[in-house]
């Protein structure tokens, strides 16, 4: 049986790409790519990395995916994935491996077939492993090129980012890359909150199957303080409301744009933004008025930039909230206090 590293192929239906690839796909292996597209004309391979590029003119080049594996390949303008000096690929993998047993399949598995392949580590932590290679001339017909690569833990999966380029080599293109890699982040960081049962996010749960208060989530740049819902009685409408405290890794006039778990549509977002003023020592998000809203645990995901246009992503922040109203079925004439204790779950 061919084992997984060995073989280093990303197979589609009438598509075989190099994947997870210390050697970047070759012209012709795209070429036959192209003939068969890898996916239906207008669906986007969703991008798991959060990162910047190290100027203007980059682009999407090649996408590719099969539901277990995913390729995204980026070149500059001028340049193509059939020719380029400069590369960037993105690639997910559903597999249950560490990164650092991934790192070692993959690194044994390359030097087999470039004898004059240098890899060397440059970071290692338990969910993720940077490390550099240059090949010679000696390894499968590819050019020389040297190579950044990340390797982190996805949930689930692994996620891999790396940054190649052809000679002649730039030092000030290594290190700004260096830094770019090393604070990636990885997108959708953690599985989706559990769910009493697989139900559309328009069904109302019954208030012993809600489970606790949702734990308030700390994560690298913010801290929740405190969620809930707010109600108004007269025009019986409710906000979703999340109030956080920034750390001190959190940059001066951050960007802050949160994404509610649609009470209506759960594949539609509501997005609201918020610049955080750095002379307030937390920040307060809610929802706009919502006239449907459930007994449910509501997911909300705040993505954190360096400024409000949003060009550069620094993490993520994820947290639920708990709603314990049902607004088509509350009775507000009667006691607000048990309305808000689930009398009107489900």
């Amino acid at each position: 049986m061919t084992r997984w590293w060995e073989s280093i192929v990303f197979a589609l239906p009438c598509l075989m790409v190099l994947v997870l690839t210390l050697i970047p796909l070759s012209a012709a292996q795209k070429a036959a790519a192209q003939s068969s597209p890898a996916v239906p004309i207008g669906q986007e391979v969703p991008e798991r990395w959060g990162f910047f590029f190290d100027s203007g003119g980059w682009h999407l080049g090649y996408q590719a995916t099969d539901g277990r594996e995913a390729i995204r390949e980026y070149v500059v303008q001028g340049e193509t994935v059939h020719n380029w000096r400069k590369l960037i690929t993105s690639h997910y993998y559903n597999l249950d491996v560490t990164p650092k047993v991934f790192f070692q399949r993959l690194a044994q598995s390359a030097t087999q077939r470039c004898p004059g392949l240098k890899i060397s580590v440059i970071e290692e932590t338990p969910d993720t492993i940077i490390f550099e290679w240059e090949n010679g001339n000696d390894c499968d017909g590819q050019p020389p090129q040297r190579q950044l690569h990340r390797i982190s833990r996805g949930r689930p999966g692994v996620l891999s980012l790396q940054f190649a380029e052809k000679r002649p080599y730039s030092d000030e293109n290594r290190d700004l890359w260096l830094s770019i890699l090393r604070n990636a982040v990885v997108l959708e960081s953690r599985p989706p909150a559990p769910r009493s049962e697989p139900a559309p996010a328009s069904r109302s749960l019954p208030a012993s199957a809600l489970g606790p208060r949702p734990a308030n989530e700390v994560s690298e740049y913010l801290e929740t303080l405190g969620t809930g819902v707010a109600i108004d009685t007269r025009d019986r409408v409710a906000r979703l409301v999340i109030t956080l405290k920034p750390t001190r890794r959190l940059p001066p006039w951050a960007y802050l744009e949160a994404h509610f778990e649609n009470p209506v549509r759960a594949s539609d977002p509501i997005v609201v933004g918020e610049t955080w003023d750095a002379r307030d020592d937390k920040v307060l998000i809610g929802t706009p008025p919502l006239k449907e809203l459930k007994c449910w645990n509501y997911e909300v995901v705040v993505y954190v930039y360096q400024d409000q246009t949003k060009a550069k992503l620094l993490g993520t922040h994820h947290q639920r909230i708990q709603s314990t109203v049902n607004l088509q079925k509350a009775d507000f004439d009667k006691n607000l206090q048990d309305v808000m204790r689930g009398a009107s779950c489900p």
